[in-house]
């Protein structure tokens, strides 16, 4: 264990999206963080996004369309890089990055491919800011979190290995700024991983825990938690302050400010989580500890979109049996989609999971050839923590309720848009 006390600061792809903003975050890094510090940070604004529709166009042998995604993003770094006046020190770190995606084998697994091509943008924005912090006269380390996180070997969806990755964080990070990246890992058998879509905070909060780090802050483009997305809950408040096992269960609900699996690891140590914004850093935010409740204690309410029910049946209608219900979930599993709901019944089962463009078709194809299978997507989910009687009038205006269910504080409703 470090003899030092280390705060942790995570810093999301639209905290960096241009040169302007990497030196907003390298001015927050200098004034708000701490003698040793380790800042994680996710890709570049949409890159993610462009390097999975990279890896589309290559499963299609759109070869040209392929490298012109990659060209742009190319482009995109290497014009950030020009602007912060680092691209002379960066030119060939970041041309291995670009290299790399193009040399991942098209025989690999397409979750071996996932993650060795997406990765390329965690490692190019963490390339940049470090610059841009060694340019501003700060000292600064460059890491590789593929060196601090280790996990099992599962494409898409890693599972950390915490002895392991804490030996590796406390050998590598020791005293003063480090820089390193969210979301990508490596397995024990030297293969990339990632830690699911939006892994950076929970990259962060492994990290944070490793450490037992004093604090983790995870800089966003909003106040901090509010009681729901305010471009849909045009009535949503900021929350002071969460207790930790309310945030695992918003979290786990969709609340799309916190990745499901961040708090865990550090209420184990007692790390206060605070959410706050890159907008406005002189603003506190929102603090997830141990407290007694939330401060407003309001109703918390989370939309999902492109939400698909899928109900399923046996051809002769006998009962639905254990063993056919586990080779449904394990369907979902192997495709690295999460159920969002499931009720089930006699002679049939209802689930609600998120549209996945690669992988819901395959679940849906290999459903199709076991069961009687039924399924309509463009749906919402609505989930209402401590739901009052106005939540329950609201939810039933949006739409045909096709699946609903409560269960102790916690309501949950899919609905047909109207």
């Amino acid at each position: 264990m470090s003899d030092h006390n280390f705060s942790v600061f995570k810093f999301g792809g639209a905290s960096l999206r241009d040169a302007q903003a990497i030196q907003n975050a390298v001015e927050i890094i200098r004034d708000e963080g701490s003698p040793h510090q380790v800042v994680v940070v996710s890709a570049i604004g949409k890159s993610t996004n462009a390097l999975e529709a990279y890896l589309h166009a290559r499963e299609e042998a759109e070869i040209q369309q392929s490298e012109k995604i990659l060209k742009e993003l190319r482009e995109l770094h290497r014009d950030i890089a020009v602007e912060l006046g680092v691209w002379g020190q960066l030119e060939q770190d970041l041309d291995e990055v670009w290299q790399g995606v193009r040399a991942v084998p098209d025989a690999w697994t397409y979750g071996a491919r996932y993650d060795a091509t997406v990765c390329a943008g965690e490692l190019a924005s963490s390339k940049l800011l470090a610059a841009a912090i060694d340019s501003a006269a700060i000292g600064v380390q460059w890491v590789d979190a593929r060196e601090l996180i280790v996990t099992d070997t599962v494409h898409r969806r890693a599972t950390v290995d915490w002895d392991a990755t804490g030996v590796k964080v406390q050998s590598l990070i020791t005293s003063g700024l480090y820089v390193t990246q969210g979301f990508i890992a490596r397995s024990d058998e030297g293969q990339n991983t990632t830690l699911g879509r939006e892994g950076s905070d929970y990259s962060a909060a492994i990290i944070a825990h490793a450490l037992s780090a004093s604090d983790l802050t995870i800089w966003k483009d909003v106040p901090g938690v509010m009681t729901g997305d305010p471009r849909v809950f045009e009535w949503a408040e900021l929350l002071h302050e969460i207790p930790y096992h309310v945030a695992i269960e918003l979290a786990f609900y969709g609340a799309s400010v916190i990745h499901p699996k961040t708090i865990q690891p550090v209420m184990r140590t007692g790390t206060a989580l605070h959410v706050r914004s890159f907008l406005d850093a002189n603003s506190p935010g929102t603090v997830i500890h141990d407290c007694e409740s939330l401060q407003p204690n309001l109703p918390c309410w989370i939309q999902k979109r492109d939400q698909v029910l899928i109900q399923i049946g046996t051809h002769d209608l006998s009962f639905l049996q254990e063993d056919q219900l586990a080779s449904v979930y394990q369907e979902f599993a192997d495709a690295g989609l999460m159920i969002n709901l499931a009720q089930h019944g006699a002679v049939h089962s209802s689930f609600c999971a998120t549209d996945d463009r690669i992988q819901m078709p395959n679940v849906l194809e290999a459903l199709d050839s076991q069961f009687a299978l039924d399924f309509e997507k463009g749906l919402l989910l609505f989930t209402v923590h401590q739901p009052n009687d106005d939540a329950h009038i609201w939810l039933a205006e949006q739409g045909e309720v096709l699946l609903e269910q409560h269960h102790g504080d916690v309501s949950q409703i899919l609905i047909r848009p109207y």
